[in-house]
């Protein structure tokens, strides 16, 4: 789950809620918070944290809205050298709800299913690239992406993805420009 230095009540509020490994019966389950770096605390905030729960990822990277892809990028390859028998994750951010009798429900009714995949809130109408007279973007990729609109994509406040979809994103990550969204 994608998460900040200053938001322990959050990643504590899931370690006693939809966290509980044990919910999950007859399922693996492991959960991870993502954080980068911060400019205004000190990563020792979170050292205790670490070591009493053994539950964060901590990236070598700013933490910030366009570093998003640098979450992707640790969370798959964390997966991938952690979790080698994973069939099923999910990812999303620390302010989600996940109802684990839902998602375990949706992962045994898609058991079987055989291609890369990724399951979640696929955004009815993509935003518009804007850029400003001097072509700098205003919010998301928009100063790097070449066309007027994002192609279609699940939002990355939460979502269910296999693992054909981990490996195939995480080698596309190292060959594709970075866009600052995820």
């Amino acid at each position: 789950l994608k998460s900040s230095l200053k938001n322990k009540d959050r990643r504590d509020a899931i370690r006693r809620s939809y966290g509980v490994n044990s919910l999950y019966k007859g399922f693996k389950a492991k959960f991870v918070f993502l954080i980068g770096a911060s400019a205004d605390e000190p990563s020792s905030l979170v050292e205790d944290e670490l070591e009493e729960h053994d539950d964060i990822l901590f990236g070598d990277f700013v933490d910030s809205f366009h570093n998003l892809t640098f979450k992707d990028s640790m969370f798959f390859t964390w997966t991938i050298h952690n979790c080698p028998d994973v069939q099923w994750a999910f990812k999303g951010d620390d302010d989600v709800l996940v109802n684990p009798f839902g998602l375990m429900a949706f992962i045994e009714e898609n058991k079987d299913y055989e291609e890369a995949g990724i399951w979640g809130n696929k955004l009815p109408q993509q935003p518009k690239v804007k850029k400003d007279k001097s072509g700098v973007g205003k919010k998301y990729g928009d100063d790097i992406w070449p066309e007027d609109k994002y192609p279609p994509y699940v939002s990355g406040g939460g979502l269910v993805i296999n693992r054909k979809a981990i490996f195939a994103l995480q080698e596309n990550i190292k060959k594709t420009p970075i866009i600052p969204i995820d």
